[in-house]
This record gives structure tokens, sequence and C-alpha cells, in this order.
């Protein structure tokens, strides 16, 4: 018997590492992007609430500039489809960061039993070592 203990699926496991990694990097990246996608929104929400301010100042003045309210709503419908677009980008990468939650999960879920399995067949290795050694001092 080998007096050194050799996991047969050793090389499977370095796979399974591997993947593991790649696996919580695109989490990573998409976790980024929704964060990214986050603050752009809460940009976007600023500004839409300032230019309402600004508006709204200009009105309660009591002078009507009509071609800067005209500026300021087609302003405010930019940001408004801006918001729109950032929104439905902002749910699709909270879904992917979702998929990739679930990839790694289930990468540390392979990797854990091919570690438990190399810790069993460790295991059973040292039993059979330690019988062949009480074996051959009889």
């Amino acid at each position: 018997m080998h007096r050194r203990f050799r996991f047969s699926l050793e090389p499977v496991l370095t796979v399974r590492h591997a993947d593991r990694d790649w696996r919580r990097s695109a989490l990573a990246d998409a976790a980024r992007r929704l964060q990214t996608l986050h603050a752009q929104l809460d940009d976007v929400r600023r500004t839409l609430a300032a230019l309402r301010q600004q508006t709204r100042g200009s009105l309660a003045s009591g002078t009507i500039d009509l071609p800067r309210l005209q500026s300021w709503h087609g302003y405010d419908t930019v940001l408004r489809e801006q918001l729109g677009t950032l929104q439905s980008e902002a749910v699709r990468a909270g879904e992917e960061v979702e998929r990739q939650r679930q990839a790694v999960a289930e990468a540390d879920r392979q990797v854990r039993e091919l570690e438990k399995l190399r810790e069993r067949q460790h295991e059973r290795w040292k039993v059979a070592l330690a019988r062949n050694r009480d074996f051959g001092d009889k």
C-alpha cells in the first residue's frame, strides 16, 4: 500500500475550484454592474428633482419664460426616458446577479461534495494503512 494518500479525483476537484472562482468573479462583475446602474438611477432622480424644483421656483416667481419652460420640459422628458431605460437595465442586471449567485452556490456545493469525498477516502486510507501496519507487526 502506498505510504502517501492520492485522491483519484484531484484533477476534477482542481477544475471545480477554478470553475467556482470564475463564477465568483462573474458574480462580482454582475454586482458591480448593478451597483453602477443604481448610482446612475440616483443621479437621474436627483437631476429630475432639481429640474422640477427649478421649474416650480420659476413659476412661483410670477414670471413665465416660455422658451425656458419648453426647454426644461424637453429635458424632463429625456430624463424620464433615461430613467425608464436605466430601471429596465437594473431589473435585468438584478436578475443576472441572482443567476450568478445560484451558479456560485451550485459550484460551491460541487466543490464541497468532492472535498467531503476526498476526506472520507483519506480516512479510509488511514484506517487501511494502520491495519496493514498492525498486520505487519504480528
